[in-house]
């Protein structure tokens, strides 16, 4: 098992699906190792493919972000892959973390309804200095 982090488009996601356990979705995301954004040309090896399974609360509201999705929807991606040829057409994730990238486009964030303990930040002691 590798532990990878990415960043590529989100070419299309499964429905929400409801188990027995937490709700899950799986997201197709092209990712390009090289591209000179500048001038919007493509160089290297073409996009990789990335199944990306996504679960709980994350897989909800990135289902949802991309029902609300008007276009081109971007994001970062971190978990374990199994170690499989760098060749395989479609990798499979099983993400930790999942979100959108602000590059090129406009993200609108709402608090969850999970309720979190709040901290103050200038309530919390400050770090030993070095």
């Amino acid at each position: 098992m590798t532990y990878i982090t990415r960043i590529g488009d989100l070419e299309q996601i499964s429905e929400l699906h409801r188990g027995e356990g937490e709700p899950y979705a799986q997201a197709r995301v092209l990712v390009l190792d090289e591209v000179d954004r500048a001038a919007g040309v493509k160089e290297g090896r073409p996009a990789a493919a990335y199944d990306v399974l996504v679960s709980g609360a994350q897989a909800t509201a990135l289902v949802e972000a991309a029902q609300r999705s008007t276009g081109r929807m971007r994001l970062f991606f971190a978990g374990t892959t199994e170690d499989r040829p760098a060749d395989e057409a479609v990798h499979r994730v099983r993400a930790d973390e999942v979100g959108v990238s602000l590059l090129d486009q406009t993200v609108t964030v709402h608090d969850s309804d999970q309720s979190v303990a709040q901290t103050e930040p200038w309530d919390a002691p400050l770090p030993p200095e070095a």
